[in-house]
């Protein structure tokens, strides 16, 4: 695995466990206006083929299941604060994925 496949997904877990914890208002528009960039961006690969195949040049060496467990972890801390909203834009976000390394 490559520290830097890792850095930013781990970043965004961590993100998301201090801004529920923290509930700044500031740190919500972030984690919101990225949750909306992640959506756009999964929907985007999920759906081009041009997309997927820029991308797919560069296949991360990172197993697959790294991924679902960071997504699981960030729809649960989402969901046990009661942020349902992001909760479900980051569901979409992992089921997107799913699909998406499926067409690989």
């Amino acid at each position: 695995m490559k520290i830097k496949e890792i850095v930013v997904d781990l970043a965004v877990t961590l993100f998301i466990a201090v801004t529920v914890y923290t509930d700044q208002e500031w740190m919500i528009w972030l984690l919101a206006a990225y949750t909306l960039l992640m959506l756009l961006s999964r929907s985007l690969y999920l759906f081009s083929r041009q997309l997927r195949a820029i991308v797919n040049k560069n296949k991360p060496s990172i197993p697959r299941i790294y991924y679902h467990l960071l997504y699981c972890l960030n729809v649960l801390l989402l969901s046990i604060f009661g942020w349902y909203l992001l909760a479900a834009g980051w569901l979409v976000i992992w089921g997107l994925a799913y699909f998406g390394m499926k067409q690989i």
